[in-house]
């Protein structure tokens, strides 16, 4: 039996996906120890036990629905099922894994320009950005996290994090702009770039003051 693809977009951002990531990390094993069978029980049992409490419910049913997609896909042993259950669990468990550093960008990003915009705006190379366009621009760079994830493993193989590290401690001080400038206006370099920065402030290698990245060497 081929179950039909599930149509659904999930907010990482929302209170409803920061459950899931504590109730994960709260099992202080392995994430990849985990099934995805188990993921979908525990948090349904976590819905099922604070329904009248829960003030997005509506996001916590969404994301609920697609977790017991996935458990249903992973119990149906047919081919075309067992490769969509492997696309969908990659996803899922590399953003788990990398919530923290994405929900530390996103807040960084919400400081230095506020909320997203909903319109895309396409910047063009050129030497000097346009303030506004790239504050749009930046803005939807992390929310398109999900949509880019393939694509983001496929530039990692050419250009990974650990280079874009080395890149950046070349740097005393940069701004977000100065990393826009260093992707080469790039949407995909620049995620890997920024992903870079937040693990040398994770490390304690960069610091972050008021709009700045400095290097602490």
């Amino acid at each position: 039996m081929i179950i039909e693809e599930l149509n659904i977009e999930i907010d990482i951002y929302s209170g409803s996906f920061s459950t899931l990531v504590e109730l994960v990390k709260d099992k202080k094993i392995p994430l990849n120890e985990i099934s995805v069978s188990e993921i979908s029980d525990l948090y349904l049992n976590f819905i099922q036990k604070n329904k009248n409490k829960l003030s997005e419910i509506g996001e916590f049913m969404k994301l609920s629905a697609y977790l017991t997609y996935l458990k249903s896909l992973s119990l149906l042993p047919d081919k075309n099922n067992k490769n969509r259950l492997r696309k969908h669990t990659e996803q899922l468990y590399s953003t788990i894994d990398d919530y923290e550093l994405l929900d530390y960008t996103k807040k960084i990003l919400m400081k230095e320009y506020g909320k997203p915009s909903a319109k895309y705006v396409r910047v063009k190379p050129r030497d000097k950005i346009d303030q506004k366009d790239a504050k749009i621009q930046l803005e939807n760079f992390v929310n398109d996290y999900l949509k880019v994830q393939e694509k983001l493993e496929i530039i990692k193989e050419v250009y990974s994090v650990e280079e874009a590290i080395k890149r950046l401690e070349k740097e005393n001080q940069l701004n977000i702009y100065d990393i826009y400038k260093i992707s080469d206006f790039n949407k995909l370099k620049f995620i890997v770039l920024f992903l870079g920065i937040l693990t040398l402030i994770r490390n304690d290698r960069f610091s972050y003051e008021d709009g700045i990245f400095i290097n602490l060497k």
